[in-house]
């Protein structure tokens, strides 16, 4: 399902689910939101006061009360209307903080799966700009929705106090008014989004060929390109013709709505004066008030159109909300890591497409395995299994002769140190990258011992801040063989008993490579090491290598052994000395 199936979908659901099941999910500041509503309940009873004292003052009642108390309603709605906005702000942020960090504590403890499906800046939209919407709904439309509401129910209640026909002709008028405006605010509605999404495929487009550039004139494709963008640019002026043309109609609209209304009051009020059931005074309270009824109507038929917009935000927090978490609380714990590690009969596929096979092999404790093979057989996959990142589709991973799946997750990621071929680093400083995931306080004389180990400190002493030295985002100020002596002193000083290293030399010039090397000697001494890599000095040494080939295992062994009697072996190791295809054994 694409994206615009999914919103056409969620903009089909009952529009208040997602925010009743959002209520119950998150912390919301009740009292402020009970405030706000408080605020414009009184918001609104001032406003229904003020046609009355109108009505006495034309009546020609000037006494003190009614003068004192026409002047006390209107500086008592511009002061509430200052605290409503303050209260509404305050509330907003807090709503905003909350659900931030339900959403953000959601992410961290969701499955990788997630990040496979999820686009990274889908999910930040979800933790910035979805929850500023959400927000906005909690603290100002649902308070200010109530506050309309009773101020609707008072000024008909009023209107029939004064003569029944009053109250029904309003009363009757009132559907058709909202049904109108909001049937328009849909219209409108549905034409802002689709040149939104005329504008998204357009900076999209511009982004991706504007960075491409050197690309289309490598291969001399710039009429296709020129004809690609006119037919772009061309659907977003079509759009954007559509949308103007029903903005000019939002005038002649509301206006026709308007002096029908105001027909309805002026024929009604002139047929009752004229009659003497009503008087003159009592007319002109009707008209404020029916005035005010319908300023109140339209504004609450642009805050259904906010809710219509934030729809959308709305159904992917609860969606995301609703998903699935990763299970930390095993039933057991780890008492002892001098155990072997071992695969029995696993099987694992990414959705549809099957990636390992029934795979069969142990990981003897203190030693190092080598896993080769083609890549894309499944050898990173099977880190990834270890880490409890997925679960297999079928089979078990034991520890010893426990199920990993039954061991505390924290306790059992926490037995490991992982070193990739990418390195990741966040942003911050040298020392800041060395000692992440590491809990507790590390000395700078460790931090000397761990870095002369993985042949850092040479990189260290050459910048002027030493440790201190940012690193840029992701690591982008060093290069990737700097990146990677970080990552072997973190694994270090983590001190984890198994080690997960996956290709760590890849993407390395040679003298780099070396120096890596030299570091990952350092770091597999005395114990169990799970090592994907290519580099065939590696593989040699290794206790025993387990040989993968689209996705099964077909052979174990030590190298001598292989060599001798795996012909998947042999062809990738003659592969790596004729340096046809070093990087995948």
């Amino acid at each position: 399902m694409n994206n615009k199936d999914k919103e056409n979908k969620i903009e089909k659901r009952p529009i208040w689910k997602s925010y009743l099941k959002l209520m119950f999910k998150a912390k919301l500041p009740y009292f402020l939101i009970l405030l706000c509503i408080i605020f414009q309940l009184l918001y609104s009873k001032l406003q229904f006061l003020f046609p009355g004292y109108s009505q006495q003052i034309l009546a020609g009642d000037i006494s003190k009360p009614v003068i004192y108390g026409a002047i006390a309603v209107i500086i008592g709605r511009t002061i509430l209307d200052g605290i409503i906005r303050v209260t509404s702000k305050i509330t907003n942020f807090k709503i905003d903080k909350g659900f931030r960090k339900l959403v953000w504590n959601k992410l961290l403890h969701s499955p990788i799966s997630l990040f496979d499906k999820e686009k990274p800046n889908e999910l930040v939209s979800r933790t910035a700009a979805d929850t500023a919407n959400i927000s906005m709904i909690f603290s100002y439309i649902i308070p200010s929705t109530i506050g309309m509401l009773y101020f609707t129910y008072t000024t008909i209640q009023e209107l029939f106090s004064y003569n029944w026909s009053l109250g029904a002709i309003q009363l009757a008028y009132i559907p058709i008014y909202l049904g109108l405006t909001i049937w328009y605010g849909s219209w409108q509605y549905k034409t802002n989004k689709k040149v939104q999404e005329k504008l998204s495929k357009l900076t999209q487009f511009l982004s991706e060929l504007l960075g491409n550039m050197p690309l289309i004139k490598a291969f001399a494709n710039e009429k296709k390109e020129e004809k690609r963008g006119r037919d772009i640019v061309d659907g977003f002026y079509k759009a954007s013709l559509v949308r103007s043309l029903i903005d000019w109609a939002e005038v002649p609209v509301s206006g026709v709505l308007s002096l029908i209304q105001s027909v309805i009051v002026i024929i009604s009020g002139i047929y009752l004066v004229s009659r003497d059931i009503i008087t003159i005074d009592i007319w002109i309270a009707y008209f404020l008030y029916v005035d005010m009824l319908y300023g109140v109507l339209n504004t609450f038929v642009y805050m259904y159109l906010d809710v219509k917009r934030s729809q959308g935000a709305t159904s992917r927090i609860s969606e995301l909300l609703d998903g699935e978490e990763e299970e930390y609380n095993g039933i057991k714990v780890i008492e002892k890591i001098d155990e072997n590690l071992a695969f029995e009969n696993v099987s694992f596929g990414y959705g549809e497409k099957q990636v390992l096979s029934n795979i069969s092999f142990n990981v003897p404790y203190g030693k190092t395995t080598a896993i080769v093979g083609e890549s894309g057989g499944g050898k990173t996959t099977i880190l990834s299994l270890i880490q409890r990142f997925y679960k297999p589709n079928s089979g078990e991973i034991k520890f010893g002769n426990t199920s990993i799946n039954e061991l505390n997750l924290k306790e059992w990621r926490n037995v490991f140190s992982y070193v990739s071929q990418d390195s990741p680093l966040l942003s911050g400083t040298i020392k800041e990258n060395i000692i992440y995931g590491v809990n507790r306080e590390v000395s700078e004389e460790e931090l000397i011992e761990v870095s002369k180990v993985a042949n850092l400190l040479e990189v260290v002493d050459a910048f002027p801040n030493k440790f201190e030295t940012q690193v840029g985002e992701s690591g982008s100020r060093l290069s990737g063989g700097q990146r990677q002596r970080i990552a072997i002193a973190r694994a270090l000083l983590r001190d984890s008993q198994v080690l997960l290293l996956d290709e760590p030399t890849t993407n390395l010039d040679n003298q780099s490579e070396k120096t890596i090397q030299e570091a990952m000697d350092n770091l597999l001494k005395d114990r169990t090491t799970i090592v994907i890599a290519h580099d065939l000095s590696t593989i040699k040494d290794a206790n025993q290598i387990v040989v993968i080939d689209s996705g099964e295992v077909k052979g174990i062994g030590t190298h001598d052994e292989l060599l001798k009697n795996n012909e998947v072996y042999k062809l990738l190791v003659n592969g790596c000395t004729q340096g046809l295809i070093g990087r995948n054994i």
